[in-house]
């Protein structure tokens, strides 16, 4: 199975387009348009279990040093530490934080970040949505985080649109 630059599609793509014409040519059953649901008789490819690369402590070490000084360092603690997802790190607004009980709520989650425009939702599960009690170096690296997006803030004046993003663009 190619797509159109003839690379492989994935078992879970072509799992997911099973799901759904079976689902549709099940409508088309049930409003009497055809007289069996030809998907039902197949089988589609069995998704492989995702397995997480994890990192060793010594790679996280090495990989913090290495982002040190990054306007985006707290966002890998976070990841690291939290064990978010990009679309948890990326929707987390500052009343999100709770500093006085080192304690990260995920709440909300970006969604579509591959497409603009982007737009925040609740988690995908209700599970989802959680308190996170953060080490001391990583409500540090907030810490720092958010008084360099407080400076930025400054410098750009009213060039600023201050959505209360954890994580956002210099603008």
């Amino acid at each position: 199975r190619l797509d159109k630059q003839d690379k492989p599609v994935s078992p879970a793509t072509v799992h997911g387009c099973h799901r759904v014409l079976r689902a549709a040519l099940q409508r088309a059953v049930i409003a009497g348009l055809i007289p069996d649901n030809p998907a039902a008789r197949t089988v589609p490819p069995t998704v492989p279990e995702y397995e997480p690369t994890v990192l060793t402590d010594d790679e996280a070490d090495r990989f913090l040093e290495a982002a040190r000084g990054l306007r985006t360092y707290a966002m890998y603690e976070l990841a690291l530490f939290g064990g978010l997802r990009v679309g948890d790190i990326l929707a987390l607004t500052w009343p999100d934080i709770d500093w006085d009980a080192e304690v990260v709520y995920v709440i909300k989650a970006l969604k579509d970040v591959k497409k603009m425009p982007l737009f925040v939702a609740d988690t995908k599960s209700k599970a989802g949505r959680r308190p996170l009690l953060m080490p001391d170096r990583v409500m540090v690296a907030l810490h720092e985080h958010k008084q360099a997006q407080d400076a930025e803030k400054l410098r750009y004046a009213d060039r600023y649109q201050d959505h209360g993003l954890v994580f956002c663009t210099r603008w």
